[in-house]
């Protein structure tokens, strides 16, 4: 019996050493794809995806401070992390609906468009954060990013580009005119 179960150790040893010996006789495994972090969010009535990466905060939209009626789609000023944000309604913005309702209800995406100009989306809600690799953030025909979720195709909102309009004061969506 002894004899056996020397046998058997020393042949899982043997195993063993041809294992590991064999490990680094094979080549490396190639690292994984990148991985990119996108923040599903309601905007409206619209799902819509943001990079992480692009992001300088998320947070509950508690104290808004209200400014008298100006540019379509801006809701007021809020304080975040020391600095002062105006804040922006993502959904007005990409071509829906004013808010309606409490807008303490909602989340502030905030986002920096240079160093010194900080911003902030108002969204309806923060649905989940999924993690994509970069090759499925796939950018079709139109050349606007999408990233698959749910047997859907999300749109990519690239925040920092849509606050750079609103501080250089492009036009982000058609303005009647008055004559």
């Amino acid at each position: 019996m002894n004899v056996d179960r020397s046998a058997r150790i020393a042949g899982k040893v043997r195993t063993l050493r041809e294992d590991f010996d064999a490990a680094f006789a094979r080549p490396p495994s190639p690292p994984p794809a990148p991985a990119a972090a996108v923040l599903l969010l309601r905007a409206g009535r619209d799902l819509v995806a943001v990079r992480r990466a692009g992001m300088t905060g998320l947070a509950r939209a508690e104290n808004i401070a209200p400014t008298p009626p100006g540019a379509s789609g801006f809701l007021g000023l809020v304080g975040l992390r020391g600095a002062l944000h105006p804040v922006w309604h993502l959904a007005t913005l990409l071509g829906g609906e004013a808010p309606t309702g409490d807008l303490s209800r909602g989340w502030l995406v905030a986002v920096a468009v240079r160093p010194e100009v900080p911003c902030a989306f108002w969204c309806d809600a923060f649905e989940r954060m999924v993690l994509r690799p970069e090759s499925e953030i796939a950018a079709p025909v139109s050349g606007k990013a999408v990233v698959a979720w749910n047997n859907r195709l999300i749109p990519v909102i690239d925040l920092i580009a849509l606050g750079a309009a609103i501080h250089e004061h492009k036009d982000t969506s058609p303005q009647k005119t008055s004559s």
